[in-house]
């Protein structure tokens, strides 16, 4: 499958965008794993605002850094979200609750708990209505969701927003499993026709293992921990054209080649 990376966004523990990430990834800039700004989905009214944790806020800043990037319309392409951790925020606040006397689950907590609400939100904000998947597959997660993306684009024509997000658990649930920090990234792919922009990206199913892992040393902690940046050998790719290799299921792997 043959398709085109029109925007590309990254948002995440010492990466504000994706300027400061090539920079990174170039060796340029050191890593600050400490530093993270989750931006405010300037989609979402005040009100909805304050429902949204801090995955949504950083998948929501994905998707629209990524579409600003591409400069397609937000309402105009389908989408796939994926998260491999889920919404530990609200998850934690949920069991918390069901601890207590009355069991008494808030309102908010309920309706975000869903694995859908990051891709929810972005249809309210951007009134996309266009088809959406939200997927989970553990760290395979990012590879799952980008060959479900090319096989929507390959099937429909039309512009595709991939979002991955993760943000670590707080404790105690974070004792079950440690993440090194947040990272999400957002890629609108478009069909590979005469006057298409962006890298021409290959994507080949069925490949043999093991993943790429990423050649920036600094980042190979989050890249093992936070499954979201499991991205990060593709955006090496995007920097300096090759060919890396992506799990995208267990015991499934597929090939991802950027050209110029």
């Amino acid at each position: 499958m043959r398709l085109r990376v029109a925007g590309i966004s990254v948002i995440g523990s010492g990466m504000v965008d994706w300027g400061q990430a090539q920079r990174i990834l170039r060796g340029a800039e050191s890593w600050d794993a400490d530093a993270l700004t989750v931006p405010t989905p300037t989609i979402l009214s005040a009100n909805e605002r304050r429902r949204v944790s801090k995955l949504v806020r950083l998948a929501l800043g994905a998707a629209e850094a990524a579409c600003d990037s591409a400069g397609l319309a937000r309402g105009a392409m389908d989408c796939v979200f994926t998260s491999a951790l889920g919404d530990g925020a609200v998850t934690q606040a949920v069991m918390s609750a069901l601890r207590q006397p009355g069991r008494a689950v808030s309102p908010t907590h309920f309706h975000n708990s869903v694995h859908n609400a990051m891709a929810g939100y972005w249809s309210i904000g951007s009134q996309n209505h266009q088809a959406s998947t939200s997927l989970a597959g553990g760290q395979g997660s990012f590879g799952a969701a980008l060959l479900k993306a090319a096989l929507s684009l390959s099937q429909s024509g039309r512009p595709v927003l991939l979002v991955a997000a993760d943000h670590p658990f707080q404790p105690p649930l974070s004792g079950t499993r440690p993440t090194d920090g947040a990272f999400a990234v957002g890629a609108v792919l478009t069909p590979d026709v005469e006057g298409a922009a962006g890298p021409l990206l290959d994507i080949e199913g069925g490949v043999n293992g093991p993943a790429s892992e990423t050649d920036t040393k600094a980042l190979h902690g989050l890249w093992q921990t936070c499954p979201a940046a499991r991205a990060i050998p593709l955006l090496e790719a995007l920097l300096n054209p090759k060919t890396v290799v992506l799990e995208a299921g267990t015991g499934y792997f597929l090939s991802a080649t950027v050209s110029p």
